[in-house]
């Protein structure tokens, strides 16, 4: 294993740590390098892996106003780097709607999001559609509509 993980990169370690151990503080570290390093590369997929990594797993996770700023603006710079239609481009998409949704205490931005990753059809991009949506309509009100986007979440993430 030793020589496995001195062969990823920082955005393959920032990934790692996010999605597989759940080292939030590891991951953003990790991700902020790869940012970095990508910058300086030109390297638009790296770049935009490391600013979507930034987000973490929840939505409003920065939760200082400068550390959300400053995701924000490596997630809107990613993304505008790349073709609109890449699934990689649809999944900061969403994560930025989810973040903007989240602050006003609306919805209809994100769940428009999660329609477009259905039509590009990645199901890691679904997946993460669904969670962030899911995360957006907390309130009693949601209830109804949170189940099915629950129980969806489920089905594309078992696959």
């Amino acid at each position: 294993m030793r020589g496995e993980e001195q062969e990823r990169s920082s955005v393959e370690r920032g990934e790692h740590a996010l999605w597989v151990q759940g080292l939030l503080g590891d991951a953003r570290s990790w991700f902020e390098r790869a940012f970095r390093e990508a910058e300086a590369t030109g390297d638009v997929e790296v770049m935009a892996r490391a600013a979507l990594g930034l987000g973490g797993l929840w939505v409003h996770e920065q939760r200082s106003v400068v550390d959300a700023a400053a995701v924000q603006a490596r997630q809107l710079r990613a993304l505008s780097a790349l073709d609109p239609a890449s699934a990689l481009a649809v999944r900061l998409a969403t994560r930025l709607a989810a973040e903007a949704d989240y602050q006003r205490g609306t919805q209809a931005d994100v769940l428009a999001q999660v329609e477009r990753a259905r039509e590009v059809g990645d199901p890691a991009g679904v997946a993460e559609a669904l969670s962030v949506a899911h995360h957006c309509l907390l309130a009693p009100e949601h209830a109804a509509r949170r189940l099915p986007l629950a129980e969806e979440l489920l089905r594309v993430s078992s696959v």
